[in-house]
């Protein structure tokens, strides 16, 4: 039977310690047998006159591996404690993983901006990084202190000379109810908001810094280019394991059709923000922004993303999406995973009404504090969700269990194919404990529900909601906790 229940102080404090328990463990390494080849790389002691045979003779850069005969089978070890500024392609059938003692290796897609020399004064606290960047490499965020603060990316509208109206944004430092809309036509005229920044055409990047130049205010200043760190097409069996990705514009891992792909005790930090190219919105007067921390685009036949950690990104944490057709979703399993300030922890759709959608399993994640941080700066609010699924596929045993979804600055949910009575060929919803507040919007659903719909509707997280939802099926044994607003 469900719940519906004041959070008391108690219980904010047993959801909270379950949030940091569930996070400690993602700290963990996960035990990942070398098979095959192994080949190290270390960017502290490795050198590319080596061999990269053993982890006393490593290579120091990923490019070595373009000329490595991988084959299925093999391993990739990257030594605990380096930094890798590299995109990689992936090979079908090979482990990425680390090697030695420490933290878990790094891999940014930005570029280090924090010397003092970096930035040139052009106007009272506005500033201009000193190198160009050439727009296909757009910088999609910008990230302070390893995530003190972030930098709020302005956008020129694409109907006229004035920038994109934001509402409701932090930068990690301060919030801003309202950033208007000013004439806007170059990056001299950036709005007067703290570490506001534009990446104008011609490849410079203009940040307002209030308290003077950045590099000065901040000890780091990483700028997230729009590149994905491991991409590919067609992958099937690739495992990746105790690995931290981190201030990437686009994507950490991105692969087009895959089949059977895990991923173990990884970190996800600060991923997307970058301008999508090559794709218009005619309903919209600006350019959409992207970035996911783990895509598949296509058919997908087996993904495991299981002991992870995504914070602050723009996007979703994980994403199997496509608009073709035939694009089946089939053997996902999304287990204790930790998500942290993303405007989706999972989004899972395809294009058309044949698709099948078989055995997926999202269970066991807690979601905290859903869209906010980095995800604030989006102009699409409404739809922000720790589950987000929405068209009208065939379903076979898709589930969404156990999972604590901890908090919203907006909605909790986006599903439009909610399992009930009246409509089986659905999502279940079962065991889920909710943290909202009181009678704000809990989630987007059928218009029509119990029926299906693709058309969606707004409910609020209230009493009545509850009764609604579990007389249908939907959470008859979930959890709601509620606060005042």
């Amino acid at each position: 039977m469900a719940i519906w229940q004041a959070a008391t102080r108690s219980v904010l404090s047993k959801l909270e310690k379950r949030y940091e328990a569930a996070k400690k463990n993602t700290e963990t390494f996960y035990p990942q047998e070398i098979t095959g080849s192994a080949y190290y790389i270390s960017s502290v002691l490795g050198n590319d006159a080596n061999d990269g045979k053993s982890p006393n003779t490593p290579w120091k850069s990923c490019e070595m591996l373009k000329n490595a005969p991988l084959t299925a089978g093999d391993t990739v070890l990257f030594e605990c404690g380096s930094l890798f500024r590299e995109s990689m392609e992936i090979v079908s059938g090979v482990t990425y993983s680390s090697y030695g003692t420490g933290k878990k290796p790094k891999f940014y897609g930005s570029i280090d901006a924090s010397k003092e020399g970096d930035w040139e004064c052009i106007a009272p606290d506005l500033y201009r990084y000193r190198e160009n960047i050439v727009w296909h490499n757009d910088i999609g965020n910008i990230v302070f202190d390893n995530g003190r603060a972030w930098g709020i990316k302005i956008q020129k509208c694409t109907d006229g000379d004035t920038s994109l109206r934001l509402v409701n944004v932090s930068n990690g430092i301060d919030f801003f109810e309202e950033i208007a809309s000013v004439p806007f036509s170059c990056g001299e005229q950036l709005p007067c908001v703290n570490l506001a920044y534009f990446h104008s055409d011609d490849g410079f990047i203009y940040l307002y810094c209030k308290d003077g130049n950045p590099a000065k205010v901040f000890s780091s200043i990483e700028l997230s280019q729009s590149v994905k760190i491991f991409n590919s097409g067609y992958t099937e069996n690739a495992t990746f394991s105790n690995l931290h990705f981190a201030n990437v514009a686009c994507f950490a891992i991105r692969t087009v059709g895959c089949k059977n792909m895990q991923v173990y005790n990884c970190a996800f930090e600060f991923i997307g923000g970058a301008i999508q190219f090559g794709f218009n919105a005619p309903w919209r007067n600006y350019k959409t922004r992207y970035g996911n921390a783990i895509e598949n685009w296509g058919g997908c036949e087996g993904m495991t993303v299981k002991n992870c950690y995504f914070h602050q990104i723009y996007d979703a944490g994980i994403t199997t999406q496509s608009n073709d057709e035939d694009a089946h979703q089939e053997y996902l399993c999304y287990e204790e995973n930790v998500f942290d300030s993303n405007q989706y922890s999972f989004e899972i759709w395809s294009g058309g009404k044949n698709c099948r959608f078989t055995d997926i399993s999202v269970s066991k994640n807690v979601c905290r504090r859903v869209a906010d941080g980095l995800p604030t700066q989006r102009p699409d609010k409404g739809h922000e969700a720790f589950f987000n699924s929405k068209g009208n596929y065939n379903k076979t045993n898709c589930r969404v269990e156990e999972n604590l979804i901890f908090g919203s600055i907006g909605s909790l949910m986006r599903c439009n194919q909610l399992r009930t009575e009246q409509y089986t060929n659905g999502y279940t919803f079962d065991r889920n404990v909710y943290l909202g507040c009181k009678d704000q919007q809990f989630a987007l659903i059928s218009k029509e529900y119990p029926s299906h719909s693709s058309d969606l509707q707004a409910v609020s997280y209230c009493e009545e909601t509850v009764k609604l939802l579990a007389n249908e099926w939907f959470e008859a044994n979930g959890v709601f906790y509620y606060k005042d607003l």
